[in-house]
């Protein structure tokens, strides 16, 4: 009985102790990125069948997301179009872009603020 006792005493111990040293993952751990990551940039194309052969067509620039050397997300554009709607900010193309900077907070938080 007492063995028991100690033995669970020891188990609990063990699993505070794990999750007392498990460190917080960084954004790019989070998605899954390895190495040393600075930019990534997503872009789209249409792809198409000519003559049973796929044709890539014009790549366009959706996302970009840059990284700290600790790999936290510092910035991401996004690139939206705006074919057909009112929108008074669009850019050329008729694109346009909205930007989110990430800053450390005092409170070992992360503080967003977005751009249009």
């Amino acid at each position: 009985m007492v063995l028991r006792k100690a033995s669970r005493t020891v188990l609990l111990l063990f699993a505070l102790s794990l999750m007392a040293m498990a460190q917080v993952k960084s954004d790019k751990q989070h998605n899954g990125l390895l190495g040393n990551v600075h930019t990534i940039k997503t872009e789209v194309a249409k792809i198409s069948i000519h003559s049973g052969n796929l044709i890539e067509g014009k790549r366009e620039l959706q996302r970009t997301e840059t990284y700290d050397a600790k790999g936290n997300l510092t910035e991401r554009i996004n690139i939206v179009s705006t074919a057909g709607s009112p929108v008074p900010f669009a850019g050329k193309n008729g694109k346009a872009a909205s930007r989110q900077v990430f800053i450390p907070g005092k409170n070992g938080d992360r503080v967003e603020y977005s751009y249009h």
